[in-house]
C-alpha cells in the first residue's frame, strides 16, 4: 500500500504541472464554492453532480446553456437587502450623541444593508449544452479484466450494499445513493472501467455513508465533497493495482481535479483511511475469490495437476492468513527460521498445459505480465509454488527472491493431502491408552528430532519432510505432557484401595539388582 500510494501521489504532481491544468484551475475557479450545508443538498438531490451553477452563470462566465426541461437542484442562496432605521445622530469628531433644544438624543433616518437567505436553482453541468470545460488529463479504461465474472462476483458480495446497472446520463459512470441504499454502475462500459468505477463506489458506500433516518442536526457528512471523491478514487486505484489493473490514465486526473489547488492535500490527510480501506478490501474479496475457487474446485473430479495425457502445472499461492507470516520470504530464510513450505498454508489456484517447449521462467512472465483471464490470483511472486508435471513426475517448485527452487518436501506432504494412505499404527494409536496420552492423534514410534539428529551424525540421510513430521510429533508429546495426569498420592492411594478390595496383590519392593545398572 506504501509504494502504491507514493506511485498514485507522484502521478498527482506530475498533472499538477502541465499547462493543461492551469486552464482547467482558470476555469474551475469561475465556480461558487458551496458550504458542507449545500454540498449535502446537491449530493441528496443528485449524487453524480460535478459541477454546479446557476442558469445566468452558465451562459454569461462559461458559454453554456441549461437544456430544456432539466430540473433544477434547490439549494439556499445568501441575499442582500436594505432597510431605513432611526438611530442617535453623532457629532463627527467626537463620536457622541447630539443633543437637541428639547435636552434628548437628535434622531435621524439611516439605510442598513442585512444579509437574508432564500432558495436558489443551480444545475450540474451534465444537464447543459455549449462550449466544452477544459479537462485534466484524463482517459476512460479499455480493455478485459482477467476473470471478470468471477472477480465482479466477489465485488458484490463485499459491497455493504447491492449493485445495479442502469442507464446514467451525463458524465458520471457511477453513484452510491444515501436514499436508496444501493450502487448505480453505468450499462455497457469497458470491464476495466466497470471495476474500477465498483470499487470507487463501494469505498463511498464503506466511508461516506449518511443515514437519513436520523434527525436532520445529526445528519453530516464525514468529509467534504472534494475529500470524499479523492479517498474513493485514490481506494479504487490502489485495490486495482494490487490485482494488476492499472487505472492510472484515469485515476491520476480524477485525484487531481478534486484537490484543491495545485497541492495533494486531501490525499496526504486521507492516507491511512485509504490504505486501511483498500486493505480491507482486499481481504475481503480475496476471501471471496477463495471460496468460489474451492467450490470450483470441488466440483471438479480431477484433482489439480493430475489432466489424463498431458504435461501440466499448477500455480498455489498463500493463504489471507499464511500471508501475514511467510509472504514474500526467500527459501534460505524459511529454511533458517525452520519453516517448511507446507500445502497447509496455500490454495491451489490455478492448472494449465505446459508444452515441452516451455520453462519456469516462461511461466513466471506470462502471470505477470499476460495473465490468463480465468486466473484471480497476484502476480507470480516470491512464496508461490509452481507445481509441474512431466514424464508422469511431479515436481514443486518455490518462486525464489533468483530463480526458482525446488522443494521436494512440498510435493511430499501434497501427495500425502491428496490421499492418505490407512496406517495401521493410527489406528492402534487411536484405540489403545499409551502412557496417559490416550488418543493424541500421534503415532509414538514417529523419531524425536534429536533421534534424528543423532541419526543425521552418524552419517544417515534424513529428509526434510522426516524432520517436519519428528517437529510436530514432539510438539504434540510436549502438549499431552501437560495434561493434567494423577498425582503420586493419588495412585498410591488408589493402589491400595485395590490392594484392600482383592482387586491386585500388594506391590513387591524393587530387588536392588547391580547387573541392571548402567
Amino acid at each position: 500500500m506504501q509504494e502504491i500510494t507514493d506511485k498514485l501521489e507522484q502521478g498527482v504532481k506530475e498533472i499538477f504541472e502541465s499547462d493543461q491544468f492551469k486552464e482547467y484551475l482558470s476555469t474551475m475557479s469561475k465556480f461558487y464554492d458551496y458550504s458542507i450545508n449545500n454540498s449535502m443538498l446537491i449530493f441528496l438531490q443528485k449524487p453524480d453532480a460535478s459541477h454546479v451553477a446557476g442558469f445566468r452563470a452558465w451562459e454569461k462566465k462559461f458559454d453554456r446553456h441549461v437544456i430544456k426541461g432539466q430540473k433544477g437542484l434547490k439549494i439556499i442562496a445568501p441575499t442582500k437587502f436594505k432597510v431605513l432605521e432611526k438611530e442617535n445622530k453623532t457629532a463627527p469628531k467626537t463620536g457622541k450623541p447630539v443633543i437637541g433644544s428639547d435636552g434628548k438624543p437628535v434622531k435621524e433616518t439611516v439605510e442598513k444593508e442585512m444579509i437574508g437567505y432564500h432558495t436558489v436553482t443551480v444545475f450540474d453541468v451534465s444537464q447543459t449544452y455549449g462550449k466544452e470545460l477544459p479537462e485534466i488529463p484524463m482517459s476512460m479504461l479499455s480493455g478485459k479484466v482477467p476473470n471478470y465474472k468471477r472477480f465482479f462476483d466477489a465485488l458484490e458480495k463485499v459491497s455493504p450494499v447491492p449493485i445495479d446497472f442502469e442507464t446514467i446520463e451525463g458524465s458520471a459512470n457511477g453513484y452510491y445513493s444515501f436514499a436508496d441504499k444501493r450502487i448505480a454502475i453505468k450499462k455497457d462500459m469497458s470491464e476495466a472501467q466497470t471495476i474500477k468505477t465498483t470499487i470507487h463506489e463501494i469505498s463511498h458506500a464503506k466511508l461516506h455513508d449518511l443515514d437519513l433516518k436520523t434527525t436532520e442536526d445529526k445528519q453530516k457528512l464525514p468529509y467534504d465533497k472534494q475529500t470524499r471523491e479523492v479517498q474513493a478514487e485514490s481506494v479504487a486505484y490502489c485495490v486495482c493495482q494490487h490485482y494488476g489493473l492499472d487505472t492510472s490514465s484515469y485515476s491520476f486526473g480524477y485525484v487531481a481535479g478534486w484537490s484543491s489547488g495545485k497541492e495533494t492535500a486531501e490525499l496526504k490527510a486521507s492516507l491511512n483511511v485509504i490504505r486501511k480501506t483498500a486493505a480491507e478490501i482486499i481481504t475481503d474479496v480475496d476471501a471471496q475469490i477463495a471460496t468460489l475457487n474451492m467450490e470450483q474446485t470441488q466440483e471438479s473430479e480431477k484433482a489439480p495437476g493430475l489432466i489424463e495425457n498431458k504435461d501440466t502445472f499448477s500455480i498455489y499461492q498463500l493463504t489471507d492468513k499464511a500471508t501475514e507470516k511467510y509472504g514474500f520470504i526467500s527459501l534460505n530464510s524459511l529454511r533458517a527460521d525452520g519453516v517448511a513450505v507446507d500445502p497447509a498454508n496455500y490454495r491451489y489456484l490455478y492448472n494449465g498445459e505446459f508444452p515441452k517447449d516451455k520453462t519456469l521462467e516462461d511461466i513466471y512472465v506470462r502471470f505477470n505480465l499476460y495473465r490468463p483471464e480465468n486466473f484471480i490470483g497476484h502476480s507470480l511472486s516470491v512464496s508461490d509454488v509452481i507445481v509441474t508435471q512431466r514424464d508422469g513426475m511431479e515436481k514443486a517448485y518455490y518462486v525464489d527472491r533468483f530463480g526458482f527452487t525446488e522443494v521436494p518436501d512440498f510435493m511430499t506432504l501434497l501427495q500425502e493431502q491428496r490421499q492418505t494412505p490407512i496406517n495401521p499404527l493410527e489406528t492402534a494409536e487411536k484405540s489403545t491408552e499409551q502412557n496417559y496420552n490416550m488418543i493424541d492423534g500421534q503415532i509414538n514410534n514417529t523419531p524425536t528430532v534429536d533421534e534424528l539428529e543423532k541419526r543425521a551424525k552418524a552419517g544417515e540421510t534424513i529428509s526434510i519432510t522426516e524432520i517436519i513430521k519428528a517437529n510436530k510429533a514432539d510438539k504434540a508429546r510436549a502438549a499431552s505432557k501437560d495434561e493434567k495426569r494423577p498425582s503420586i498420592r493419588a495412585q498410591l492411594k488408589k493402589d491400595k484401595q485395590s490392594v484392600a478390595r482383592g482387586e491386585r496383590p500388594a506391590q513387591q519392593p524393587k530387588q536392588n539388582n547391580k547387573e541392571r545398572e548402567v
